[in-house]
């Protein structure tokens, strides 16, 4: 016996698909595939309900059997090899200044530092500052209030310092 692929269907699964490399004729070594699947896919009924299960557990099937077993597959078998690697996301490069409150706090303090009104920026600024300390929320008390208003104040410093320029 070879060691098991799958642990998740156990030593007897492993050898019933390593038995069917015995069955000489293709269309009982197909039938007794498809035995095979259906006890696959019955440890775990639950997962009949997602879509393609049935070609998830084809495909479980020939990596137990190394690809090799010559049958009818009824689905498309897709190889490791086969599979394409994953679409690379793209990061953002701005550099944002204090991570913890994200890009959009920072963009909503550059436009507030961008008001011409001193009492709509104020209450801009008021608005933000709540909501940098609903970010802060983890800590409590009279830090986390005295450093979302050194926070403000340094952004607001650095932006009034670029608009300037």
């Amino acid at each position: 016996m070879s060691r098991i692929l799958l642990t998740e269907y156990g030593s007897l699964l492993q050898q019933a698909a390593e038995k069917a490399f015995t069955i000489e004729d293709r269309d009982q070594r197909t039938a007794y595939a498809n035995v095979v699947v259906n006890l696959m896919s019955s440890l775990n009924p639950k997962a009949r309900q997602i879509p393609e299960f049935q070609t998830k557990v084809w495909n479980q099937f020939a990596y137990m059997t190394d690809y090799k077993l010559d049958i009818d597959w009824p689905v498309k078998i897709m190889r490791p090899e086969d599979k394409l690697p994953p679409h690379r996301i793209p990061y953002d490069v701005n550099q944002i200044k204090l991570r913890q409150y994200g890009s959009l706090v920072e963009k909503m303090l550059e436009q507030a530092s961008r008001l011409e009104d001193q009492e709509q920026q104020k209450v801009a600024v008021e608005a933000i500052s709540e909501r940098m300390r609903k970010i802060l929320k983890v800590k409590k008390g009279s830090s986390a209030d005295l450093r979302v208003e050194n926070d403000v104040k340094q952004y607001m410093e650095d932006f009034s310092a670029g608009n300037e320029e």
